[in-house]
């Protein structure tokens, strides 16, 4: 018999071997700690049947369909390690999984138009800050890759951003331990509190990129780095927003979004809406030669914002206009 615990410790150490991110793999620990190993941990993976996993998949419900469909990936991807290391029967195949309305609309984005953006950054007084919801639009940068940059990554060439690395967020760590066994993989790792910050490479190779500035953010960060020189001990690898010595955490950087919104009377959106909003200002502002052409827009916009081109016509495919009627004109004989 295969005892839960045992084929669990050798599950994490196969994640651990070079198949998952840091980020990914405490985020891992932490849904195991939470939905499976309080239900299945006392058990015997060869005992683990059918209905049993059924009854515990109907008590993910009350969840999200992402979250509950994670949780039930992250299960059945430990249930198929063991039938590889185990030769024991993945029992999850045979329970279906979470559905979804395939017939709903996709809710669309709550962004800000070009007008409302400008009226954020008229309430906002602060360079950093200034700084900070310039680069989110205009450069549709991600708020890991925002808080990653250190002034190096400008000043190679200041035309351009170099986007190497990321923050990852992890709620809930477990214990230093695992963050240490993959101190080698990753560039740098800070605990607060419950949660760990980590500072390594991108997930994708396309995250891996070279974003090209605006005039406007080329100009605040100029003013910016003018202040930052006027430090003591400063340093070309400092972080570019933040205090000295330490970098912009993710909460410092919602209030901060909050508190501009409520300045200006805006409604209410996600600060990873601003990166949606750059994208449709891109969309609708692009005038270039190719600019009726939406397959070659949206390969330039993947390019720049770091996602494949799969994914830009899948996430933003609605607001490249009504392609249908220019095709029925040229059909119709």
């Amino acid at each position: 018999m295969t005892p839960f615990n045992i084929a669990y410790d050798a599950y994490l150490k196969y994640c651990k071997n070079g198949v998952l991110k840091l980020s990914s793999y405490l985020d891992r620990i932490t849904i195991f700690n939470s939905f499976i190993c309080p239900i299945f941990a006392t058990t015997n993976i060869e005992d683990i049947t059918k209905e049993d996993l059924k009854n515990w998949q109907t008590g993910l419900d009350k969840y999200s369909y992402k979250y509950k469909s994670k949780i039930r990936g992250f299960m059945f991807n430990f249930l198929k390690f063991c039938e590889y290391e185990y030769g024991i029967v993945n029992q999850l195949k045979f329970v279906w999984a979470f559905s979804k309305d395939k017939y709903k609309k996709k809710t669309k984005f709550n962004i800000y138009s070009e007008n409302e953006y400008l009226r954020l950054m008229a309430k906002i007084d602060n360079l950093e800050d200034k700084t900070i919801f310039n680069l989110l639009y205009l450069c549709q940068l991600r708020k890991g890759e925002l808080c990653a940059l250190t002034w190096n990554d400008y000043l190679k060439n200041k035309k351009f951003l170099d986007v190497n690395k990321t923050f990852s967020r992890v709620n809930n760590y477990v214990d230093e331990t695992a963050i240490k066994s993959y101190e080698s993989k990753i560039i740098n790792y800070y605990i607060t509190g419950k949660v760990v910050y980590i500072l390594q490479t991108p997930k994708s190779a396309n995250s891996l990129r070279q974003v090209a500035l605006p005039k406007s953010s080329i100009d605040l960060l100029d003013a910016l780095y003018k202040e930052h020189k006027q430090r003591d001990n400063f340093s070309v690898n400092d972080f570019i927003f933040g205090k000295q010595n330490s970098f912009l955490k993710y909460s410092t950087l919602t209030n901060r979004f909050e508190k501009y919104q409520k300045r200006a009377r805006l409604k209410k959106i996600r600060l990873h809406d601003l990166r949606h909003s750059g994208v449709s200002y891109l969309i609708n502002s692009y005038s270039g030669e190719f600019s009726k052409n939406s397959l070659h827009l949206a390969y330039v916009i993947a390019e720049r914002i770091g996602d494949t081109v799969e994914q830009v016509l899948l996430t933003y495919g609605h607001l490249f206009g009504d392609e249908q009627l220019n095709l029925i004109n040229d059909i119709d004989i």
